[in-house]
């Protein structure tokens, strides 16, 4: 997958948009199967989230050109 590091995506339910972090990202834990995730900020409260990639490029964010 591409990196989309440094990207804008705004989650379609809740109107929120996020910077990409990282993508193509490993968790160490005990019982993952090797899943990719993606690790993400809101860019209004700084939070920062971790979502598996398949989730994340499913269609529930989609990539903004402009903030």
């Amino acid at each position: 997958m591409k990196n989309k590091s440094g990207k804008f995506f705004k989650h379609l339910k809740s109107g929120g948009i996020y910077k990409v972090l990282a993508t193509n990202a490993h968790l160490e834990y005990e019982g993952l199967e090797g899943d990719l995730y993606v690790v993400y900020s809101n860019i209004d409260d700084g939070l920062v989230w971790v979502r598996e990639q398949k989730q994340f490029f499913d269609g529930r964010f989609e990539e903004q050109l402009e903030i």
